[in-house]
């Protein structure tokens, strides 16, 4: 064989190596890019239902009295006599009406049905029973944002000692 034989040879094992290696660089690339892609996904995902959940335990809903005509721009914040919003506070009531009406005003209006989501209630004094709302389902990706809020569990009721 003579040198320019070699020289084609030589060629070709140096072009097959160069390919695999810029394979392999491209496959590595594809991978980070996609973590990257997933991790700004969750990202922007958590901080979406913190926002959420910040503002319905801060915000008294739009009506205020949104939970009576099952209406408007729901907010769970409690309102008191002298028409203050309560920061960080849940309305039994508003909770209670949202749950009935979850998928329209939560997983529709607010997620776009992007988002399977739930609220739990659960008191600090075990004589009082947690309540759950929202979709029973549970997904791949799991996301918890949790809260301390005062809540205005027995508002409506009333003890008449005799």
């Amino acid at each position: 064989m003579d040198n320019r034989g070699n020289i084609v040879i030589e060629v070709a094992i140096v072009l097959t190596v160069i390919l695999m290696i810029a394979g392999i660089v491209l496959n590595l690339s594809e991978n980070v890019t996609q973590k990257a892609v997933k991790t700004s996904q969750r990202e922007n995902t958590q901080m979406l239902i913190s926002e959420v959940i910040d503002n319905l335990i801060n915000n008294p809903g739009v009506p205020e009295n949104w939970n009576e005509y099952k209406k408007g721009t729901p907010g769970l914040a409690i309102v008191n006599e002298h028409e203050e919003v309560i920061p960080n506070s849940v309305s039994y009531e508003k909770f209670s009406v949202l749950g009935k009406n979850y998928k329209k005003m939560v997983s529709e209006k607010i997620f776009g049905s992007k988002v399977k989501s739930s609220m739990k209630l659960t008191p600090k004094s075990s004589g009082i029973s947690s309540v759950k709302i929202g979709d029973k389902g549970e997904s791949g990706n799991i996301y918890s944002v949790n809260r301390l809020v005062k809540c205005d569990f027995f508002k409506k009721f009333v003890i008449i000692l005799v």
